[in-house]
């Protein structure tokens, strides 16, 4: 019994000194805790007295008062709105404007008097479409800050959609759509606002009926995108079918129909929905008795295909 008491004495001693290496542990982790609070105390102290005890600018050089990019009697740096001493733009901690060059508080592409680079949105200095690290929009070229085929006063080209600078139908690495001319970003025949051609699917930017390395469909006139008689909303011809964009008995090279008037598609007499005259036979669009020249048959009135009836 001596002996089992002896060793139930000295687990508990063992028990005790881990009991005060661990109280010894917390009191250093307590004192730590103290110590790195004092010293958070003690720097936010030091950051407010040398704020108060600094008269320079922010941005400003060592051994100058003057903000970088300041001119002289002004103590305000360029594009620095009133009440802010940071130009337009600038991250907290720099007192460049993002995409200015060293020696220069300009950034790239920024008008005299104007420290907002051509295109920049309010409250954003880089341009629309400007990819990070570069302050060039996508298609710009060297020397020039707005994109091929922008407007002026606008640095998004032609028809490109919000958050993508790419014109619709434009292929990668080329900035201008398919079809466009050079010096101009407008596909062949597409309207002022839009991008896509009249009558072109979405996906495609070439117009229903166009052959490839044209963009105008067959018969449509130069200035306008049209065949001759197209509907609005439609790039087929009246009476055209399917996967042929000529109207059913119009001769090779024109896409009016035999005897139809100027400005309307429809030969003289013909039933709506129809392109064939009342009484033209098969594979002929002339009236029978119509002469040639005419669609007119032989004694009709002029606002009828029907001949007069005699009795």
């Amino acid at each position: 019994f001596q002996s089992y008491f002896s060793l139930v004495s000295v687990c508990f001693s063992v028990f005790q000194c881990v009991s005060v290496c661990f109280s010894v542990f917390q009191c250093v982790s307590v004192l730590f805790q103290f110590v790195s609070v004092l010293f958070q105390f003690v720097s936010v102290l030091a950051a407010n007295k040398s704020a108060e005890s600094s008269e320079r600018p922010i941005g400003a050089q060592r051994g100058s008062e003057r903000p970088i990019g300041a001119q002289r009697g002004s103590e305000r740096p360029i594009g620095a709105q009133r009440g802010s001493e940071r130009p337009i733009g600038a991250q907290r901690g720099s007192e460049r404007p993002i995409g200015a060059q060293r020696g220069s508080e300009r950034p790239i592409g920024a008008q005299r008097g104007s420290e907002r680079p051509i295109g920049a949105q309010r409250g954003s200095e880089r341009p629309i479409g400007a990819q990070r690290g570069s302050e060039r929009p996508i298609g710009a070229q060297r020397g020039s800050e707005r994109p091929i085929g922008a407007q002026r006063g606008s640095e998004r080209p032609i028809g490109a959609q919000r958050g993508s600078e790419r014109p619709i139908g434009a292929q990668r690495g080329s900035e201008r759509p398919i079809g466009a001319q050079r010096g101009s970003e407008r596909p062949i025949g597409a309207q002022r606002g839009s991008e896509r051609p009249i009558g072109a699917q979405r996906g495609s930017e070439r117009p229903i009926g166009a052959q490839r390395g044209s963009e105008r469909p067959i018969g449509a006139q130069r200035g306008s995108e049209r065949p001759i008689g197209a509907q609005r909303g439609s790039e087929r011809p009246i009476g055209a079918q399917r996967g042929s964009e000529r109207p059913i008995g119009a001769q090779r090279g024109s896409e009016r129909p035999i005897g139809a008037q100027r400005g309307s598609e429809r030969p003289i007499g013909a039933q709506r929905g129809s392109k064939r005259p009342i009484g033209a036979q098969g594979g002929s669009e002339r009236p029978i008795g119509a002469q040639r020249g005419s669609g007119r048959p032989i004694g009709a009135q002029r606002e009828s295909g029907r001949p007069i009836r005699t009795i």
